[in-house]
């Protein structure tokens, strides 16, 4: 057996060096378009978009991405594009659960990943280590050969031809193993980044009840960034996950609280008949895209919904028409906690973030009259965050309004001034003035003028 897997790995070697003296030929129009594009600035924030392919990249707000990346795909049009525009082009590749860097199967797993940074024209490689970092499962003794695998797959992607930025996907806490936490902290110098996983706030450690609740929790996402800058990241290396999703949960049981949220309990992992005592997230949850639910229900923008303020989260209950029983809870985002995260990003100084998935950024899929105008993705949060300077995206129709009310402004004030002149004229021309204290003089044992308080 192992003679054939010698021969698999001398054959695979053989022709990656064939590949290597094979000059890659541009697909774009013009060579330039393939050209590595250079890094922002440190002081420069970064707007991450992860592409599934389900919308027209063309109809997208470029003026507030730096960075598009795919979900392990290339799109060939979509990078041409990207480069044009002057944006970063990469994709996201998850590292499989393995610790044994020597086995065929990741030796070749690595290699097909260093193919594709020079087959994509990548700029950015976005590793994403939740699945290998397991859900605290991993003993101490661990650690160790977690770190070589992180050090082999970066340091392989950093010694290729064309460089590249690292980014490496994280649970929102640090990784701890028993009492081992010094994982993250070594590898500090090998991520340029680290993007916290937006959907890690549920099922990483978890020691939640087993209730639905909000994707990211405003409390918990600045719990997380802070354990992160004490474990000795910078807060210019950390990228926030934003999710344009929400999550539909089937509650095993419903009831209102006295703080006022409704408890939507969930259903526990089953092993045969026994119970686990672990929450199944994954089987009780339907994702929905926020332009999906936008568009199928527009009232929830707006006042059916509820809020909670310690999630910083909207959330709507649902019943089944026909049977009471069946009772929806569902968890989404809006104008309300999006700004309160994009806020997050600007009072901590974080590097930017990344949304999961930009899809819902297309014109095609949410109406830019009814949504971008009362300011539900607000983009002028992410132009600030990219660029620095304001531009909020408006329909023709609403183009003049500040220059009217500006001249509107102007008008009322004269007018006002004009009209205070007057009456103020008339009021004088009909009230005879007195001297001052003259009806303390009619007293002529006293005097003029008096005074009792020393801080006159």
């Amino acid at each position: 057996m192992w003679w054939w897997v010698l021969k698999w790995l001398l054959l695979a070697s053989m022709l990656q060096v064939a590949k290597q003296q094979v000059k890659k030929v541009c697909p774009c129009d013009t060579h330039e378009k393939c050209l590595p594009v250079n890094d922002m600035p440190d002081y420069d924030r970064e707007i991450f978009i992860v592409t599934e392919r389900k919308s027209d990249y063309m109809q997208w707000m470029w003026e507030s991405v730096t960075t598009v990346v795919t979900t392990g795909f290339h799109w060939q049009e979509l990078m041409c594009y990207a480069h044009a525009k002057s944006n970063k082009y990469g994709f996201i590749e998850l590292v499989p659960d393995e610790l044994n860097t020597s086995k065929a199967e990741f030796q070749i797993w690595l290699q097909n990943v260093t193919d594709k940074v020079q087959d994509y024209f990548a700029d950015v490689v976005v590793f994403d280590f939740t699945k290998l970092l397991g859900n605290c499962e991993y003993a101490e003794e661990h650690v160790e050969d977690l770190l070589t695998v992180t050090h082999t797959i970066i340091n392989s992607t950093r010694n290729l031809k064309r460089q590249v930025k690292v980014s490496c996907v994280m649970p929102w806490m640090p990784p701890c193993f028993g009492k081992e936490c010094s994982y993250i902290n070594n590898i500090n110098g090998y991520c340029d980044t680290i993007i916290l996983n937006p959907e890690s706030y549920l099922t990483y450690c978890s020691g939640l009840t087993c209730t639905a609740q909000a994707t990211v929790p405003l409390s918990k996402l600045i719990t997380g960034i802070d354990e992160y800058v004490a474990a000795g990241w910078e807060e210019k290396k950390i990228i926030m996950g934003i999710p344009w999703h929400g999550y539909k949960f089937k509650c095993k049981s419903y009831r209102n609280s006295t703080f006022g949220r409704g408890i939507c309990e969930l259903p526990k992992i089953m092993a045969g008949n026994i119970t686990t005592g672990k929450c199944d997230f994954e089987n009780s949850k339907e994702k929905m895209s926020l332009g999906i639910i936008h568009q199928q229900n527009p009232n929830w923008l707006m006042a059916d919904r509820s809020y909670d303020m310690v999630y910083s989260a909207p959330y709507h209950v649902l019943r089944n028409q026909s049977n009471n029983s069946d009772v929806y809870q569902v968890w989404f985002e809006d104008m309300d906690s999006l700004t309160a995260k994009y806020k997050i990003v600007d009072q901590f100084k974080l590097k930017g973030l990344i949304v999961y998935s930009g899809d819902d950024l297309s014109y095609t899929k949410v109406n830019i009259d009814t949504v971008f105008n009362t300011g539900m993705w607000a983009w002028m949060l992410h132009s600030v965050l990219s660029t620095g300077t304001e531009n909020v995206y408006k329909s023709n129709i609403y183009l003049n309004y500040p220059a009217k009310i500006a001249g509107i402004g102007v008008g009322m004030f004269f007018l006002g001034f004009v009209l205070s002149f007057i009456i103020a004229c008339i009021v004088f021309r009909k009230k005879k003035l007195k001297k001052p204290f003259q009806k303390d003089l009619k007293d002529t044992t006293q005097d003029e003028y008096f005074d009792e308080d020393n801080t006159l």
